[in-house]
């Protein structure tokens, strides 16, 4: 069964924390990247930083076990223009904050029309009335 609707709220319904060790433990590395399209289509590319950016970076990786750090990374093409304004260049501009993974993904979802579908056990007839036996006793 799938229904699509908004997300109003959080997805996953968490309260206040006090301390970090209350999140969700984490593990993994991600990591998207993002190039800036060079092709000449019929509609242009709308992003003021075409021409001084190559490719964007977002990693989420682990912070501690129960929290993880996002940057964003911006890959610099105009190094020479900013060496003849500044006498230096930056290659690569980098943001990050720290979330719990709950925080991430409620960020994430928030205010998103979702496809919200399920994915059942799929269980023999004889399992199933083991079980019927089982859990009725």
């Amino acid at each position: 069964m799938y229904k699509e609707h908004k997300i109003k709220g959080k997805i996953i319904p968490i309260g206040e924390k006090t301390y970090a060790y209350q999140d969700e433990p984490v593990q993994a590395v991600v990591v998207l990247k993002g190039r800036i399209p060079r092709q000449r289509g019929k509609q242009e590319y709308l992003n003021d930083e075409k021409d001084k950016i190559d490719k964007y970076e977002l990693k989420i990786e682990n912070h501690t076990a129960n929290s993880l750090i996002v940057t964003l990374s911006k890959f610099r093409t105009d190094i020479v223009e900013q060496r003849k304004e500044n006498g230096e260049a930056i290659k690569i501009e980098h943001f990050q904050f720290g979330i719990s993974f709950a925080e991430l993904v409620n960020k994430i979802f928030e205010g998103q029309e979702v496809l919200e579908y399920y994915t059942k056990e799929s269980l023999p007839d004889s399992v199933k009335a083991a079980m019927k036996v089982a859990y009725d006793k």
